[in-house]
């Protein structure tokens, strides 16, 4: 008898364990964590806190960048060089709705990203570009991968994401003017937005077409 109930709670317990490794998505809880971890990073970039950036980034990034410590440095970095050159963040967004695709165990999410720069002379430049959502554990917890710096290369995606699904497609990344400041001429902007860029030298920017 003793050994037939030991039977039975194995049993129970293999049943237990594969009933957790075989939980169906909640769909409305994912897209709940999704939305509000995707929010509280692009609060975090607006408002240049990097240590909870370097948090909700993909740790395999973070790892390739040096570690925490160095990924943060970097951010700083970056940061400070655009505020020298009298841009500043003004908003940064991820237009509803949010979708993801389940792909290899893990669920993944391309989220579109407007970012709108503010510059010296208050002409406002955009930045179209994307994030990349990663779950590992049916959608409680999200990382993210910033699509800026990958471009459509989807090269650059495996390297990261060896398990990314091949068929999910990948917003453009540009830089678009948005708003011309007051006395200001199309070639004071494109300069501007040239050194944007090359004080951010990681980042795949298509620069706009400005007109003579």
């Amino acid at each position: 008898m003793k050994h037939f109930f030991l039977s039975l709670l194995v049993l129970a317990l293999g049943c237990g364990r594969e009933a957790v490794e075989h939980q169906a998505v909640d769909q409305n809880a994912a897209l709940g964590n999704l939305r509000a971890q995707v929010e509280k990073l692009c609060q975090a970039v607006l408002h240049d806190d990097h240590s909870t950036v370097a948090e909700l980034t993909y740790p395999a990034v973070v790892r390739m960048l040096g570690g925490r410590d160095k990924f943060t440095a970097r951010l700083d970095l970056m940061a400070a060089k655009m505020n020298e050159e009298g841009f500043r963040l003004d908003s940064v967004k991820t237009p509803e709705p949010l979708s993801y695709t389940e792909s290899s165990g893990d669920l993944y999410s391309v989220i579109p990203q407007d970012v709108q720069l503010i510059s010296a002379n208050g002409s406002q430049i955009g930045r179209h570009s994307y994030l990349i959502g990663i779950s590992s554990d049916n959608g409680t917890t999200w990382k993210f991968v910033d699509g800026q710096g990958i471009g459509a290369d989807r090269k650059n995606i495996e390297t990261v994401l060896p398990k990314f699904p091949k068929d999910l497609p990948l917003p453009a990344v540009k830089v678009s003017l948005l708003r011309l400041g007051e006395a200001v001429t199309f070639r004071q902007v494109a300069s501007e937005v040239h050194a944007l860029v090359e004080h951010a030298p990681d980042l795949d920017w298509p620069l706009p077409a400005f007109p003579e």
